[in-house]
């Protein structure tokens, strides 16, 4: 699917991060952010038919939060995500679990 298909979505406001994970299962697109960030706010609800680049904008309205684009390709498989590094953030083998693969920011020594 590319960034410009329309996608029904129908995501209630909650808690930014549930919606963030909702978004990311509709959509297909790994949303990586950094949990302390999403502490505390919420989202707007959103429904009708967006692209997903629309779509994660329109649930971000209001959260003091923008969406950055770091990565363009599109991983075909979870195995792909596992070599995910970009600036600084990396997947965590520590505290992910099969079906929820966790990234995190590096902390600088």
């Amino acid at each position: 699917m590319d960034s410009q298909t329309l996608l029904a979505l129908e995501i209630p406001a909650q808690s930014l991060v549930d919606a963030l994970e909702l978004f990311s299962r509709a959509t297909g697109m790994a949303v990586l952010v950094d949990r302390e960030l999403t502490r505390g706010r919420r989202s707007v609800g959103i429904k009708g038919r967006y692209s997903a680049r629309e779509g994660l904008s329109r649930l971000l309205a209001g959260s003091g939060l923008m969406a950055r684009y770091a990565i363009t390709h599109r991983a075909k498989t979870p195995a792909d995500l596992l070599g995910f590094d970009v600036e600084g953030y990396a997947y965590d083998a520590a505290v992910s679990e099969p079906d929820r693969l966790v990234f995190r920011r590096r902390l600088e020594a």
